[in-house]
């Protein structure tokens, strides 16, 4: 069941640009039992929940019969909140790795009842967020794993 998962609704969510989205929700899957310890793994960019399940698995490095893992969906990729499923949002505002990961952060610790992690990880725009994490919530995990990400800023 890929594409199986659930959504959290956040009501109405501040963004730190000033923007606002209207009854927002994040998508999430759970693998695992809850009293296991917590494994955070975001989506990347475009990357759809069913899309971090390659690493997930018994025989696999984030195996679910030792660790609770969570896969929040980023806003934007068409589960979570997203300019797909929010027609009427237009312009969609402008979110931020610092607005997901607060997002996920509620998901995590107040729909989920998670206090602790054992480690947030990510590859590509999710390596991203580990760093947010990091920075946003450090002590709330052991480690992160950025795996693949280019911090080089390509605005210029």
């Amino acid at each position: 069941m890929a594409d199986d998962y659930q959504t959290y609704k956040l009501g109405n969510f501040s963004l730190s640009s000033g923007g606002e989205i209207p009854d927002a929700f994040i998508a999430y899957k759970t693998l695992g039992d809850p009293s296991l310890p917590a494994i955070i793994y975001p989506t990347w960019y475009s990357g759809s929940i069913s899309d971090n399940l390659w690493l997930t698995g018994s025989d696999k490095t984030l195996n679910p019969e030792k660790y609770y893992i969570i896969i929040p969906a980023l806003f934007g990729n068409g589960q979570s909140s997203s300019p797909s499923n929010m027609p009427d949002l237009r312009p969609f505002p402008n979110v931020l790795f610092y607005d997901n990961v607060r997002a996920q952060y509620e998901l995590v610790t107040k729909h989920l009842g998670v206090k602790h992690a054992r480690a947030v990880l990510g590859w590509s725009m999710g390596a991203g967020q580990t760093y947010q994490w990091a920075t946003q919530y450090p002590e709330f995990m052991d480690l992160i794993a950025p795996l693949l990400w280019l911090s080089e800023d390509f605005s210029a």
